[in-house]
């Protein structure tokens, strides 16, 4: 499969700092470089990162591995398999640029900074940054080394390709293309996975599509999913993640994107999601995939309790379609005592960072929460909530006050009491 390389791809000379010997890092003319045999040129690494671009447009494999030196084995190899998982991906850009370098190091090498920049699925572009060591054989630069950069500011996620062994299926799911990400022995089959995107996204645009376009808001063009095997390959692909986020049976990363147009994707947590019935996969999806939907509509960032609830009020609907009652769904909240529940508010922030179990209660109230306010005030009302509270998951009580007041038309407290109202007929119905 060929993969285009981003046109308008120019790689300026004076926009990479390599630290030469001899060679004035200020402005005007550089000086004569004192050792031209020791350290990479500008010209020499603009060279190395049009011939990566190239090998990857013609597939050559061979042209690759002739950027990287070859005298190390370790080094062939592990360029080898990126390689062949990038170019068996459905990449429909590609492009890598020099940002800047750092300085020499090992005496004969130097650092570069490289970004690189892909669309993958027909999404839109992404971006990752990788350390790459330059060294001289004979009388050649090519790459050391690859290091990925995993600052946190960019988010921390690595590219699909590489993770070794990595399969790819795309498949149109309602109003968007789907790409699924597998690893052989994954708990779930790509054609398993495809059916619970295309099912989840089905289900997403029949609660969101109507109330985001009358807010003027789009649904996604494209969805990515990835389905890793391991618990290493998980965390490869949420770096940084901690032991209590492990066990959810997925999440939502954002990808950081080009001009800050930041992408999401859905990574399966496999140890997790081998336990689940295949119901309950459908339910984690559709969750996941309402975060995906409103995280790229309105740019993320709402009080938990809302982004949350949404996602379990659309995730559980066709369970309560089915005739499940929100007794059988939200047990420990049945147990509440009704004087208890009659003082419920909406779970903070810090009730959701904590394991998956004692979340629990948390993701529960927030669910009933949303429930109660999309059936009293319409998915319109809540979903212009989401609009007035994006950006900043620290939004003060009165700037939320205010959002509410003026999306839902009432008063905080007005809607917190008939809410909890609410909440003790739906948990404890009356004996007929």
């Amino acid at each position: 499969m060929g993969i285009a390389i981003a046109t308008g791809m120019v790689f300026v000379v004076g926009a990479i700092a390599v630290t030469l010997p001899g060679t004035s890092s200020g402005a005007g003319s550089p000086q004569p470089n004192a050792d031209p045999e020791r350290h990479a040129t500008q010209r020499e690494v603009a060279d190395l990162l049009q011939r990566r671009m190239a090998a990857v447009a013609d597939v050559d494999l061979d042209a690759w591995l002739a950027t990287v030196d070859r005298t190390h084995p370790d080094v062939v190899t592990t360029e080898t398999s990126r390689f062949r998982s990038l170019v068996a991906l459905p990449v429909a850009q590609f492009s890598l640029a020099a940002d800047r370098s750092s300085r020499p190091l090992d005496g004969d090498r130097d650092s570069v900074i490289v970004v690189t920049t892909y669309v993958l699925g027909g999404g839109s572009p992404a971006l990752h940054r990788d350390v790459l060591t330059l060294t001289r054989v004979g009388t050649e630069v090519v790459f050391g080394s690859t290091r990925p950069v995993l600052a946190v500011a960019d988010g921390g996620t690595l590219p699909p390709w590489y993770i070794e062994g990595i399969r790819a299926a795309t498949a149109p799911v309602d109003s968007a293309v789907a790409t699924i990400l597998w690893w052989p022995s994954s708990p779930t089959s790509i054609a398993d996975a495809t059916e619970l995107v295309r099912s989840g996204m089905a289900e997403v645009s029949k609660q969101l599509a109507p109330s985001l376009a009358r807010a003027d808001l789009s649904m996604p063009r494209a969805i990515v999913v990835a389905v890793p095997a391991t618990r290493d390959q998980y965390r490869a692909l949420v770096p940084g993640i901690d032991e209590d986020a492990a066990g959810f049976a997925a999440v939502t990363v954002v990808v950081p994107g080009a001009g800050g147009a930041d992408g999401n994707q859905v990574v399966v947590d496999p140890m997790t999601w081998s336990d689940l019935t295949m119901a309950e996969r459908q339910i984690v999806m559709t969750h996941e995939l309402v975060h995906v939907v409103m995280s790229g509509a309105t740019g993320g960032g709402q009080p938990l309790w809302l982004s949350e609830g949404l996602a379990d009020h659309v995730a559980l609907a066709p369970q309560l379609r089915a005739g499940v009652t929100r007794t059988a769904l939200a047990p420990q909240l049945a147990s509440v005592p009704a004087a208890d529940a009659a003082a419920l508010e909406p779970p903070g922030t810090d009730d959701f960072a904590v394991a998956r179990e004692a979340a629990t209660e948390a993701y529960s109230t927030a669910w009933l929460a949303v429930d109660y306010l999309v059936r009293t005030y319409g998915m319109d009302a809540v979903v212009d909530l989401h609009v007035r509270t994006a950006g900043d998951v620290t939004t003060s009580p009165r700037q939320q006050r205010i959002a509410e007041l003026d999306a839902l038309g009432v008063p905080r407290e007005t809607w917190l009491v008939q809410w909890r109202s609410d909440l003790v007929a739906q948990l404890r119905p009356p004996p007929r």
